[in-house]
């Protein structure tokens, strides 16, 4: 049960462009001061996802007739 309650969150800064762990309980940037943060999701990552890739045709297309 405390493992489910000690997930940590990850945050970015937009003012400092890093990502940082925020000043509780105001949600702050610890190095600029800056409310301007955003939680990033969680990226779990597994053996099985793979990102989705277009076909070879696809690929070759191009946005317009070539003369």
């Amino acid at each position: 049960m405390a493992e489910a309650s000690h997930r940590p969150c990850r945050f970015f800064c937009h003012r400092c462009s890093a990502e940082i762990s925020p000043r509780l309980p105001d949600f702050t940037c610890p190095r600029c001061d800056s409310g301007f943060i955003e939680e990033l999701p969680d990226e779990r990552r597994t053996e099985d996802s793979s990102p989705s890739t277009s076909s070879a045709s696809e690929q070759t297309q191009t946005p317009f007739q070539v003369s």
